[in-house]
């Protein structure tokens, strides 16, 4: 386990009391979870996806850059971006699942582009997204990489890929 904590969110409060990270995390992975089953609840695979992506869309909050925008913020210190969802993005794209990927890359500012997608995983090296997943499961964040969803027959057809990346991203 790291001894560095991690977190996902700041307030005003002390840094001991702020959310951790990990546990963001899963509690995110668990109401997408939940929330995929009740739409489609006979699609196993919708359910680990929309979890998986629970898990994955911030995984760029475990760099370096995110966690001292947090602190510097916190202490009234001028806060520098540190853009976070490209990273779970990224990951999703290496494994191939771009319904995830789509759902991460948007999850604050609404669907991309394929464009939009395709940039963002190029434009970050595969040693740093492993890192970052590395780091993650060293912090107990579970297995963000082991249990990546099998892909759906019910894929195959545009219409129904566009609803099911629109329904995962909703998720």
């Amino acid at each position: 386990m790291s001894s560095t904590p991690f977190y996902a969110h700041s307030s005003s409060s002390p840094a001991e009391k702020w959310h951790l990270l990990k546990e963001h995390l899963k509690g995110t992975a668990q109401f997408a979870e939940e929330f995929a089953r009740a739409a489609r609840p006979s699609d196993e695979d919708f359910a680990a996806c929309a979890k998986w992506a629970g898990l994955l869309h911030d995984l760029g909050k475990y760099t370096d850059k995110f966690q001292r925008r947090l602190l510097n913020s916190a202490a009234g210190k001028k806060a520098e971006k540190a853009p976070h969802s490209k990273y779970g993005a990224a990951a999703a794209v290496k494994r191939k699942d771009f319904e995830a990927a789509f759902a991460i890359l948007g999850h604050h500012a609404g669907l991309p582009s394929l464009t939009d997608l395709r940039n963002c995983a190029k434009n970050l090296e595969a040693e740093e997204i492993a890192s970052l997943v590395a780091r993650a499961q060293e912090d107990g964040s579970s297995s963000l990489c082991t249990n990546i969803p099998a892909s759906s027959d019910d894929k195959t057809a545009k219409g129904k890929l566009d609803l099911r990346i629109r329904m995962l991203f909703s998720c």
